[in-house]
């Protein structure tokens, strides 16, 4: 039964977060099970299994004004698991969805019994209670699945996930870490669940000071940027992409703040103009801090108050040192990820974007499961995670990366991923290594890259 669940979510994967073929052949009437029909719901007996899914995602109709930043992950079902993992414990994310404002979901659901698999059609929403979570301390990384725990919502297979939602701490309650859990019941069932995170980032309350020109992002003219020693852009074809500096103040700081922009203009570069177009609408710009304290400093008063960005340390990047990761290859990849790949693969369902989005979120479950991948570590019991779900495809493409490009330290050894150097990845993740040549420059091209800074 597990491996026939699991083909199942990798088919549910290749259509999931609106694809160009939404709608799927309708199956016979026999294969399709109305959920509020007791006749049809007693079709399927007592051991069926309930999967519940995203199967388009699109940005709210309010999503101009009401910008959140929205995350939804798809987790898998338990799988009981010998010495399990943090992620294997609490809950392997199947699918990862961002969106730079309110969200609009629309659910499907599957019922499987013998092998069938049947539509769930008219079911209904049930959701987790803030006040109903049994691990607080963990609830931003597990989805529950108590069957006693769920409370019916709506009727219906969609709903907007906007800033009056976020505001239903009955529902969820970010400021205490409690994500929206959300499920499909039927009878004694309960159906894997989705969490949904919201933020609303506190320059919304600024909107109308916000630093940015005419064209929507900071170069060109930019304004109230005194807490910055320096702005450099990047420039791909029409699009300027704003690299931000606290300190510029020293040759070695100067020549690392250098190395950014160039790192940042070499990936973008091989993404195409789409990606650095998609960063720039979303107003992001990478900040250079002097170090990752910068919350109380006035650079990183006046980010928080004003901007989407990604942050690097000053420190946390040493390219003189051999026994230093450099952070600043995993830093860049995360802003370019977060702000135009998974951008542009929610806003072009069907394009390459899309499938390489849907392929990394497959290759981050493969991995977990099989033991490779371990964010959070290997301890299922750990009480203070630093990393929450929806981040996993992130770190996992990091981590990856590193590998591929042997950007890591003689010896370096990562805590959570299995692979190190080039020679691990192609024993340990061989597909990784395809999708990486796929999609991102060769080894070459970054050695030469490299070689030039």
């Amino acid at each position: 039964m597990k491996k026939i669940i699991l083909s199942v979510f990798v088919g549910i994967l290749l259509t999931a977060c609106g694809s160009d073929n939404d709608s799927k052949p309708t199956p016979p009437a026999a294969n399709i099970i109305d959920a509020r029909n007791p006749a049809d719901v007693q079709k399927l007996g007592q051991s069926f299994e309930l999967l519940l899914h995203i199967k388009k995602a699109t940005q709210a109709a309010s999503g101009e004004t009401d910008r959140l930043a929205t995350n939804a992950v798809v987790f898998l079902k338990p799988i009981p698991t010998v010495n399990p993992t943090f992620a294997q414990h609490h809950g392997v994310p199947l699918l990862n969805m961002k969106i730079q404002g309110a969200m609009t979901v629309e659910l499907a659901a599957t019922a499987i019994a013998n092998n069938v698999e049947y539509d769930l059609t008219n079911f209904d929403i049930f959701y987790q209670p803030t006040n109903a979570w049994n691990e607080p301390d963990l609830s931003i990384y597990k989805v529950e699945n108590d069957i006693n725990n769920v409370t019916f919502w709506k009727r219906g297979s969609s709903f907007d996930f906007n800033s009056a939602l976020l505001n239903d701490h009955d529902k969820i309650d970010m400021e205490n870490g409690l994500p929206l859990n959300i499920y499909v019941k039927l009878g004694n069932k309960l159906s894997n669940g989705i969490q949904m995170y919201g933020e609303q980032p506190e320059y919304m309350q600024y909107k109308s000071v916000r630093p940015f020109n005419d064209n929507g992002n900071l170069c060109g003219k930019p304004h109230h940027l005194s807490d910055f020693e320096q702005l450099q852009c990047v420039d791909i074809d029409g699009s300027s992409i704003s690299v931000l500096v606290e300190n510029n103040s020293t040759p070695e700081r100067q020549a690392n703040a250098n190395r950014v922009v160039k790192t940042v203009a070499f990936f973008l570069q091989h993404f195409s103009s789409r990606i650095a177009s998609e960063i720039s609408y979303n107003d992001a710009a990478m900040i250079f801090f002097d170090d990752l304290d910068f919350d109380s400093r006035p650079a990183g008063e006046y980010a928080n108050g004003h901007l989407r960005y990604q942050d690097l340390g000053n420190n946390e990047t040493n390219p003189t040192d051999p026994n230093q990761r450099d952070a600043s290859y995993e830093e860049i990849i995360h802003f370019i990820h977060d702000y135009g790949l998974m951008s542009a693969a929610m806003n072009s369902p069907g394009s390459k974007w899309h499938k390489m989005q849907l392929e990394l979120d497959r290759l981050t479950l493969q991995s977990i499961l099989l033991g490779n991948y371990f964010p959070n570590g290997k301890d299922p019991h750990v009480q203070d995670p630093g990393l929450d779900a929806e981040s996993y495809d992130q770190e996992y493409l990091a981590y990856a990366m590193y590998a591929y490009y042997d950007i890591n330290p003689v010896g370096y050894s990562a805590q959570e991923f299995g692979s190190n150097t080039y020679s691990e990845l192609q024993v340990n993740e061989p597909e990784m290594v395809t999708f990486f040549e796929t999609h991102f420059p060769t080894r070459a091209e970054f050695a030469a890259f490299q070689s030039s800074l």
